[in-house]
């Protein structure tokens, strides 16, 4: 008796969970049912006399049925799923202001010479931009910039490793950023403003970055791979040893930068301000 109110409470839950889905079914066999029934009224069954095509006629329809509510079902499941998703990273982010706010305002992060703090700081970053979209991981990073907390050569928090692929960073001004060894796949940051940014090391991946300005910025040994440099200002940049290798930017606009040595071009040719 347990086990069948088991079986009983389980069964519930998943049509409760599934109630299109679960629809189609008993519509499915409700019908099967009644074809069985009118087939035996109306010839003693008589198989022998019905053709592929009666037989296709009785079925089409409860089969139709039955495939449009499966559907139906796993749209809802998948945007239930989507839903929930979505709810969580917006609660951990939410979650995530909240304990910086508490280690800026109560352990003293920006001046506090404290090891733990910072490892804490940075521990919690890394952790949730990997579990961030796209939208979010742009905000997150907004919030660091303007608390001060990734910006100079010494950030307060060290994000070396950060995750920022897929970031919508589009317009926005983040002038003198670090963002030292970060990795960008699919990022945007059309109309950026990276202006005296700290971008040694970092790798651009089929991001898009039209128009954005890199203006004093330090780019030695970035990496931009099949990226959209359409109208990116590089004046008085640093590009040693970067790599632009398939990425849309041509020889005059890199050649607005200050220090170009060992410079890989779109085309695989090195450049060099002293062979040039």
């Amino acid at each position: 008796m347990k086990h069948l109110r088991t079986k009983i409470a389980k069964y519930t839950l998943y049509i409760k969970e599934h109630p299109f889905l679960s629809l189609g079914w008993l519509i499915f066999c409700l019908w099967f049912l009644w074809t069985i029934w009118e087939t035996y009224e109306a010839d003693n069954l008589g198989f022998s006399k019905k053709t592929l095509w009666d037989w296709m006629g009785l079925l089409i329809v409860p089969a139709t049925l039955g495939i449009g509510a499966f559907l139906l079902g796993k749209w809802q499941t998948d945007n239930e799923r989507k839903i929930t998703r979505d709810n969580q990273r917006q609660a951990m982010l939410e979650t995530y202001f909240d304990k910086m706010a508490d280690l800026l305002l109560d352990d003293n992060l920006r001046t506090s010479e404290s090891g733990d703090v910072h490892s804490i700081a940075r521990t919690r970053t890394l952790i949730l931009f990997r579990q961030l979209d796209g939208i979010r991981k742009g905000d997150a990073l907004q919030f660091l910039y303007e608390a001060g907390l990734i910006s100079g050569s010494e950030p307060v928090v060290q994000i070396i490793g950060l995750n920022l692929d897929g970031a919508d960073l589009s317009g926005a001004s983040i002038i003198g950023i670090n963002l030292v060894g970060t990795t960008c796949t699919n990022t945007n940051f059309k109309d950026a403003n990276l202006s005296e940014a700290i971008l040694t090391g970092c790798l651009f991946n089929d991001s898009e970055m039209q128009a954005v300005n890199f203006s004093g910025a330090l780019l030695d040994q970035a990496i931009f791979l099949g990226c959209n440099l359409v109208g990116a200002q590089f004046s008085e940049a640093s590009l040693n040893m970067a790599n632009f290798k398939n990425s849309s930017v041509t020889l005059d606009q890199l050649t607005e930068a200050k220090s170009k040595e060992d410079l890989v071009m779109p085309n695989g040719y090195i450049y060099s301000d002293e062979a040039n």
